[in-house]
């Protein structure tokens, strides 16, 4: 007997995301501080990926539909903090090419941007099946997409958005670069500093002074 399917709400599918990708980050952080094995990072890489990729394409999706909360601005709100964090379109521009465009009579016509990103990929009408698995794998290692691709995301969160929008873009990026020089400060100081503490260390250990101190003598 087959059981009922459970519902899961957005608010639960939201909380499961942000979990993966929080964890995600803050394993990855945890194991570049700490000097583990760098193999390790695939093991929070998973999760980081995965719980980004279902806040972009599943939450901040349902969110220009205003289907996460009960009011737009809610979801704009929080479809505003979820595209800082991951680096994609701001709310309005998205909704306006997503909800107006795509699910609009622009649908499946070039002023669809959805399209225009299909055919940018070089999937084409008429391409075989085989060609357009050879042309997505080419496109999962092709730099020059990549780099397209990241500069489009940048553009778009620094280019003609809203000030408050510029603003939670350039907090991202000093919280960024304040974690990069927490990590790289524990590695100046573990390579570095660690042979002096080990030296003291062997000083004190030897000094019949600090043996008695402590009853070793």
């Amino acid at each position: 007997m087959r059981l009922p399917a459970r519902i899961i709400s957005p608010i639960e599918s939201l909380i499961w995301s942000i979990v993966l990708l929080v964890g995600g980050v803050a394993g990855s952080i945890i194991i570049l501080n700490f000097h583990a094995n760098i193999f390790w990072l695939i093991l929070t890489i998973i999760p980081t990926v995965s719980g980004s990729r279902y806040v972009v394409a599943t939450i901040i999706h349902h969110g220009v539909h205003n289907g996460v909360f009960k009011t737009e601005r809610s979801n704009k709100i929080l479809c505003e903090i979820l595209s800082t964090v991951t680096v994609v379109q701001p709310f309005d521009s998205y909704k306006k090419f997503h909800v107006h465009e795509h699910h609009g009579r622009e649908f499946s016509t070039l002023g669809d941007q959805d399209l225009v990103a299909i055919y940018t990929l070089g999937l084409r009408p008429g391409i075989s099946v085989t060609h357009m698995k050879r042309i997505l794998v080419w496109q999962c290692v092709n730099p020059v997409f990549h780099a397209r691709y990241l500069f489009g995301r940048i553009r778009s969160n620094v280019l003609s958005v809203p000030k408050y929008r510029l603003a939670m873009t350039f907090f991202l990026v000093r919280v960024s670069c304040l974690t990069c020089l927490f990590i790289w400060m524990g590695n100046i100081c573990h390579f570095h500093c660690a042979p002096a503490y080990g030296a003291l260390s062997d000083l004190l250990l030897t000094s019949p002074g600090y043996r008695a101190c402590v009853g070793l003598a």
